[in-house]
Formats: C-alpha cells, structure tokens, sequence
C-alpha cells in the first residue's frame, strides 16, 4: 500500500479502514510514523494463558535454555554468537525512538555482557532455566527496550502469525510475500529467516502485537519487577490507548 508520508501518521486501524478505536482491538494500534511508547514484556507473556502466548513463552525459555547448554558445555564461542547481533525490530513500531521506528537490537559489547551475566547466574550451575528472571538480563545499557527487542527477535515468527490472523480476521488482505527477519528456530535450535505475507505500508513491513502482552514504557515506574512481583505491570486497554494517543499527539 502506497500513501502519502502524512497518511503514515494515522493508526493502522485507519489506515486499513478498520473504524474500529484501540478498545475494540486485540493489538496495539500503532502508527506507521513513529514508535508507539510500549516495549513487549516476556513476564506478562508467561502469565497468559492462551496457545499463543504459551508458544511464544516456550520459544523465549527455550532460547535461553540453548545458551546456558552451550555455555555449561563449555562451548563459548557458540553461546556468543547465538546472543551477539540481534537485528533492529522496526517493524512492530514499538520503543521510544524520535521520528521513523528505529530499534537499536543487541550487538557488540552488550551481547557479551548478557553472555557474562547468563554463565554467572544460579540457572548456570544447575543447567536448569525455570524463569527468564534467572538469567538477570540487567546489564548496563539493557533496559526494557532492549529486552524488548531481544523478546521480538525470538517470537518474530510468532507474532508475524498472529498479524496474518488479524489481518484475515478484519478482512485486510495481505499481497506478496517480504522478508520476515531472523527468528528463533526451536526445533533445530538456531535462527532462521524467511519470507511470509505481511502489511506493508509504503514499503514498511509492519507486525501486530497484542495488546496484553505489551507495557507502558515510562520513566516514572519501576519497569521490571522482581520474580513473584507484579509491581510496574500496566495492563488492559486504557494505558495501551494512552500509549497509542501520546503518539498520535507528537
């Protein structure tokens, strides 16, 4: 779909004629334009219940637990090339970024502080990963954005799929097939990449995200909370169409 750069503005929901406002959708109704202030939170993932979010929470321990094998086998160089060189997710418009979406993905010195990080926690000596908070993710320069790229990374095929579902459930149709990025791959563990049906916006791949499994990203509250903690969790519609009219005002 080609429009004009201002058209780019809009919702997805406008742009796609859905008249339908964030209340009544199942994903977050981002804007082409630039980043909606929301990050996907795998802890809010794991509380979910649905197949959806069950396969997404198995893909995001599954991936962590592949490089705590490879680090307990002492295969070093394997684990950090599995962490280093995440790819920047554009396309779920999601983050904090100024003007045209632009994550910053994880590569480079922070790959090897994550790789530090996950070879010194307790999941490390036992070979046994039951919680993604085991690994502490927490390095200097990893914040919420990070961590939600690195969730983006793992789950792309995922979400991609429920963008089809979406999109076939409001009759938008989807023409051509584009390149979905890198994704993790559970059964041969490793990453693959391919091509699949996507919305496409002036050349702008664009993936839907559910709206339960993101968060507000604010300053002003503690982000991740603690194992066995739920403080810092925004969930529901109203703080996701705040998110969703904060972005629509700049």
């Amino acid at each position: 779909m080609n429009l004009k750069g201002d058209v780019l503005a809009k919702r997805f929901s406008e742009i796609f004629g859905l008249s339908l406002e964030q209340p009544q959708l199942d994903f977050v109704d981002i804007t082409p334009a630039g980043d909606t202030p929301l990050f996907i939170d795998p802890f809010a993932i794991s509380l979910k219940e649905d197949q959806w979010s069950f396969a997404c929470h198995q893909h995001i321990t599954h991936f962590f637990q592949t490089a705590l094998d490879y680090i307990r086998a002492d295969k070093e160089s394997e684990a950090r090339a599995l962490l280093n060189g995440m790819s920047e997710p554009n396309e779920t418009c999601l983050g904090v970024s100024d003007g045209t979406p632009a994550g910053r993905g994880v590569s480079g010195k922070q790959a090897l502080d994550l790789y530090a990080n996950i070879a010194r926690s307790q999941a490390a000596k036992t070979g046994l990963l039951e919680e993604l908070a085991e690994c502490d993710l927490f390095v200097e320069g990893i914040g919420p954005d990070k961590i939600s790229d690195i969730t983006t990374n793992i789950i792309r095929r995922l979400l991609i799929e429920y963008t089809q579902a979406q999109c076939n459930l409001h009759g938008i149709e989807l023409k051509g097939i584009y390149p979905t990025g890198r994704f993790w791959d559970i059964e041969d563990r490793c990453w693959r990449s391919d091509y699949a049906a996507m919305p496409v916006v002036n050349g702008q791949r664009l993936i839907l995200v559910p709206k339960y499994s993101v968060r507000l990203f604010s300053s002003y509250f503690e982000f991740y909370p603690r194992r066995g903690t739920s403080s810092g969790f925004f969930f529901g519609t109203l703080s996701v169409a705040r998110a969703v009219h904060l972005t629509r005002k700049h």
